[in-house]
């Protein structure tokens, strides 16, 4: 009595080895199964995220202009515009709110800050 016993698990060079191959409709599906929460993530931001509300409005505080005459610096126009106010202060919000970068001008309108 003779018995054939195999080795199983032993990879002989003749035996090929699979591989995983992805069909075009297998690709369709992992790009549709990776794309959707990603479009429903959007969707779901865009139309009930909170964004930013840009406007021209001021919340709030309402600005005055004033015209600069001639011999005005705005030292002299803060101490008139807001005598009780740190002068020093006052002057770098009209700065800021101007976006002023040099000498202002006879004839210059300026806005004034509000809350001093």
């Amino acid at each position: 009595m003779s018995t054939n016993i195999t080795h199983i698990g032993h990879m002989n060079a003749a035996t090929p080895q699979t591989q995983l191959r992805l069909t075009a409709r297998g690709r369709r599906f992992l790009i549709a199964l990776v794309a959707i929460p990603i479009v429903l993530a959007l969707l779901w931001a865009m139309f009930n995220g909170v964004g930013a509300n840009a406007s021209n409005t001021l919340t709030g505080n309402s600005l005055s202009y004033i015209t600069v005459d001639t011999n005005d610096d705005l030292w002299q126009i803060a101490q008139r515009e807001a005598p009780q106010a740190d002068t020093r202060e006052y002057v770098e919000a009209i700065i800021s709110l101007n976006r002023l970068t040099g000498e202002i001008q006879p004839g210059q309108r300026l806005a004034l800050p509000s809350g001093f």
